[in-house]
């Protein structure tokens, strides 16, 4: 693991001098071209004082987020997971997600929440840097989705490097 000389976030010391211009502003990177399966879909890593979260983003305003690991300043982990339950579960509703990339396969279950500012529901569960969903992220190839949804869907794959810079990062605060 790579840890800079009195630097407590070993991640943070590669991803923050690879922000230039008006990106470091908001310390936001991007870790996928937007190619693929559906070019209205982009990752990025987001940073703030509280958090280092891997997300999955649609091109438009207050759109649901199809993939969200929000890694708090503590090591708490939170993975919600926005699509494609949009359009099939219901509050309080038991769903599984499915995501598959390179041969390399994960589910998560848990109970569907509505989520009022994206008008979608959502399943959302605390989990650490060992679940496999991580390990799918890691497969350097674009993510089958399914599950309780009746449509799968096709998510574009993240930059694996950061992908793994991200989770070790994570894991560092979960270890600190």
């Amino acid at each position: 693991m790579f840890k800079p000389a009195n630097n407590p976030k070993p991640c943070r010391a590669i991803v923050r001098p690879l922000l230039s211009g008006a990106a470091a502003l908001f310390a936001t990177i991007s870790v996928s071209a937007v190619a693929g399966p559906d070019a209205n879909l982009y990752w990025d890593i987001e940073t703030d004082r509280n958090s280092f979260t891997l997300t999955l983003r649609q091109r438009q305003e207050r759109a649901a987020l199809p993939f969200n690991a929000a890694c708090k300043e503590n090591g708490d982990l939170k993975l919600t997971l926005g699509a494609p339950l949009d359009k099939v579960a219901k509050a309080g509703e038991r769903v599984t997600v499915t995501l598959e990339a390179g041969g390399v396969k994960a589910s998560v279950t848990g109970k569907a929440h509505f989520n009022a500012f994206t008008k979608v529901h959502e399943l959302s569960v605390g989990t650490d840097v060992k679940n496999p969903v991580f390990a799918v992220l890691a497969a350097n190839a674009p993510i089958k989705v399914g599950g309780s949804a009746k449509t799968p869907v096709t998510w574009p794959a993240p930059n694996a490097e950061a992908v793994k810079l991200w989770a070790t990062d994570c894991q560092f605060r979960s270890e600190h």
